[in-house]
């Protein structure tokens, strides 16, 4: 049933963003996408994409990239 509800609320969300694009000639959901990444701080950046590249070390002290 939770599943069934999820898909439910993600199809309608969709139906809302293609609407949208298409009358307005706007893209709702990626203007939201974009308001969210431009408000991450380079710490938070660091956090997570910084240790995904092996940029920053798990334990927080830098590495060498060469």
């Amino acid at each position: 049933m939770k599943r069934k509800l999820f898909r439910w609320a993600i199809d309608v969300a969709d139906r809302v963003n293609i609407f949208f694009k298409d009358t307005f000639n706007i893209d709702p959901k990626r203007k939201v996408l974009e308001g969210k990444q431009d408000l991450l701080t380079m710490k938070q950046l660091d956090s997570t994409i910084g240790k995904a590249i092996g940029a920053i070390r798990s334990d927080s002290t830098k590495c060498d990239i060469k």
